[in-house]
């Protein structure tokens, strides 16, 4: 039999099964899971290390070198790109697309490299490596309005 046929002949049932579907729906969206800002992982980390007071000539030929020289043999890495300021070296990394499980295990590998270089200067702090999510992201502006007030007149003046 034909659908519409069937709908026509039993508008009753055709509309009954109508709300049904409408009702499961609005039921199965509303138990959906949903998240204001999902963690996103974008397969890059960062290397960070601190060493106060030292020129950023220094920091490339004591720190960001050393640093870029262990790195280079991890599996996947796409690109590498370094600054070296004064007193800091930050190294981003940039991986070949993968799965997330799979970025763990890489990841693991760049903090595994990263601690096996033992010719760092003492002053300076360790490494620090950071995987690049949106859940490490900090947001860009955070506004806190006071006052003598009331509440509705404070929202007006922003």
């Amino acid at each position: 039999m034909n659908l519409a046929r069937t709908s026509v002949n039993n508008p009753v049932a055709a509309n009954i099964l109508m709300v049904a579907i409408i009702l499961l729906g609005l039921l199965a969206s509303d138990r959906l899971p949903r998240e204001f800002l999902p963690n996103i992982t974008f397969n890059m980390a960062l290397i960070i290390t601190t060493y106060p007071g030292v020129s950023p000539e220094e920091i490339e030929k004591l720190i960001t070198i050393k640093i870029e020289d262990a790195i280079e043999d991890v599996d996947k890495i796409d690109f590498i790109s370094s600054n070296s300021t004064e007193g800091q070296s930050m190294i981003f990394v940039r991986f070949e697309d993968m799965s997330d499980t799979d970025f763990k295990f890489i990841l693991q590998d760049l903090r595994s490299a990263v601690d096996s270089i033992d010719d760092l200067p003492e002053e300076a702090e360790d490494p620090l490596v950071l995987e690049m999510a949106t859940g490490e992201m900090v947001p860009v502006v955070f506004v806190t309005l006071s006052g003598h007030l009331p509440e509705r007149e404070l929202k007006r003046c922003l």
